[in-house]
């Protein structure tokens, strides 16, 4: 718990710390690449998810600021090797949660991951040209 206050105090306004991060939900609907690239302008990414908890508190995130449990676009993309999955921010990519059947590439279309998809609210890969509101990502030094 100490770990989750020390970061808050450290994050800038407007963003909620966890664990060594900050985290900024947007409340604006972008493509996977403009939203990546909104993050890059405060020296952040997409967010990459490495556990359970992690997972669990950025929904919160979500669903405090949005009133729901909504499409939210994560850092996670296969564009470059299909169903080689990487994390935009470099880390690795270990802990998954994904839907059942996912990720699926339908069409061969779908690189990029958003989360919070169907009954269990899990991640889905879908097109990187939709467009959904995004959770920023900040790591602290």
């Amino acid at each position: 718990m100490s770990n989750r206050r020390d970061s808050r105090s450290r994050c800038p306004s407007g963003w909620t710390g966890y664990g060594s991060r900050c985290f900024l939900f947007v409340d604006s609907e972008r493509t996977w690449a403009t939203a990546e690239r909104y993050c890059i302008h405060f020296s952040a990414n997409l967010a990459s998810v490495h556990s359970s908890e992690e997972y669990h508190f950025l929904q919160e995130v979500v669903r405090r600021e949005s009133g729901d449990f909504s499409y939210v676009w994560l850092g996670g993309s296969d564009a470059v090797e299909n169903q080689a999955w990487f994390w935009s921010d470099g880390s690795r990519f270990e802990y998954q949660n994904w839907h059942r059947g996912e990720p699926n590439n339908v069409r061969n279309r779908e690189h990029c991951m958003m989360m919070n998809f169907g009954g269990e609210y899990r991640w889905n890969d879908v097109p990187c040209g939709n467009h959904y509101r995004f959770i920023c990502s900040l790591k602290l030094c």
